[in-house]
């Protein structure tokens, strides 16, 4: 049973009129009516500051409570307090500094345990049993942004390299915490040329990490000739469109991009180091094979062979076969291809005679020739384990010089030597 009462107290009487062996009676009873109320938000600023101690930068509501029914009356000095899930958020000031103008007015700092982004704040009205009403609440969204701390790795490129990798770490400056879910993009560009770009979120530890990869036939991503030979001078800009950044943490980002050191071209020569010499001679002797088979009638069968190797050993590494396994394989190949063709030389005279022939004879790049040998190096003289970074770098190269290999059209004239090679 429902009735329409006004807020506040009222009596009740309940009469019987008695029947047939029953007497009359009566009983009175006092009733209290309590009124729901609304909060009624007026136009706020929605975006404040974490960490930022300007009042302009604070949590500022304001609005009115209604009552629901009845003359809908305003209320003021009613008591309040302001939630973010399970927490109060202590108010700076409020809510009921203007009496005249029966709003309340909330202020509150946005506290460093709030995450950044879209967060909901509770309005909470307790309830007044002496003006007869009940409690009421009202869910509000608020962006809180923050400053950010940028700290990016350098980038250092090899001559021959094609892969870049590098990273971003985002701390909150009023924490120092890492700032999971932050959306960064990196950008591999020439000046107002991007070539490549990279976009996600960073991870639980603030991390942002980035790759960009250039595959033959494209040129290495050290090369600094002029597109379509090369790249040009290369940067990595850095940017983020996450709402919740303070705009003046990301002027803190280089605007010109992170600089990436170039290595100098070495002028040392191929077989300088003594550590390398019988691997590097080996390597000399396949690369100086392939320019002797291009003068005879051999000479594409051989080349084709010997592509095949390399191939083989590019698709190895591609299905996961153990690094050191698939690059020892491919040294022993070359070198039985080799031995049975005739090419592999018993006898020198010095290195750097060798060394001369090697440089007068061979067809492909400086590049391709020094990323052959890092392979081989690094596959039999260091102990430390070779990961992912390895395959791909070795992928890369051994394309590289079968790209080159399987283009050869003739072989360079050179110059008189001071021995002939075995036939």
């Amino acid at each position: 049973m429902q009735y329409s009462l006004d807020r506040g107290s009222h009596n009740f009487t309940f009469l019987f009129q008695g029947e047939f062996l029953y007497l009359p009676d009566e009983s009175q009873m006092e009733v209290f009516a309590l009124s729901d109320v609304v909060i009624e938000m007026q136009p706020i600023t929605n975006t404040i500051g974490r960490g930022d101690p300007s009042p302009s930068r604070s949590i500022m509501l304001q609005g009115l409570i209604r009552e629901v029914g009845g003359d809908s009356e305003i209320f003021d000095n009613l008591s309040m307090s302001l939630a973010w899930g399970e927490t109060e958020l202590p108010m700076t000031s409020g809510p009921w500094g203007n009496p005249d103008t029966m709003n309340f007015q909330i202020r509150a700092k946005a506290q460093e345990f709030m995450t950044p982004g879209n967060n909901m704040i509770t309005i909470i009205v307790e309830s007044n049993q002496a003006s007869f009403l009940n409690g009421g609440s009202k869910e509000i969204e608020i962006l809180v942004m923050v400053e950010v701390d940028f700290e990016y790795s350098e980038i250092e490129l090899s001559n021959g390299q094609r892969i870049i990798r590098g990273s971003v770490n985002a701390t909150a400056r009023d924490t120092g915490t890492p700032l999971e879910g932050l959306s960064l993009s990196a950008s591999l560009a020439n000046g107002s040329v991007t070539h490549f770009s990279v976009s996600k979120l960073t991870g639980a530890d603030g991390v942002f990490e980035y790759e960009f990869k250039s595959m033959a036939p494209l040129p290495p991503l050290s090369s600094q000739s002029p597109p379509p030979e090369g790249w040009g001078v290369l940067a990595v800009l850095l940017m983020s469109d996450s709402d919740f950044i303070e705009p003046g943490s990301l002027a803190l980002l280089p605007s010109s991009g992170v600089q990436i050191a170039y290595e100098k071209p070495e002028e040392a020569s191929f077989l300088d180091r003594a550590a390398v010499a019988i691997v590097a001679i080996v390597v000399g002797a396949i690369l100086v094979a392939i320019g002797a088979m291009a003068i005879n009638t051999r000479r594409k069968s051989t080349i084709k062979e010997l592509a095949n190797i390399f191939g083989q050993t590019v698709e190895m590494l591609a299905s996961g076969d153990e690094y050191r396994r698939a690059i020892f394989l491919c040294y022993e190949n070359l070198c039985s291809v080799l031995t049975r063709r005739g090419f592999l030389r018993r006898n020198f005279e010095t290195v750097r005679e060798f060394e001369m022939a090697i440089r007068g004879a061979l067809p492909i790049s400086e590049a391709s020739l020094v990323s052959l040998d890092r392979i081989f190096e690094e596959a039999r003289y260091s102990s430390h384990v070779l990961g992912d970074a390895h395959r791909d770098n070795a992928q890369l190269a051994l394309s590289s010089v079968v790209e080159e290999i399987e283009a050869m059209q003739d072989i360079p004239k050179r110059g008189p030597l001071e021995f002939e090679l075995e036939e």
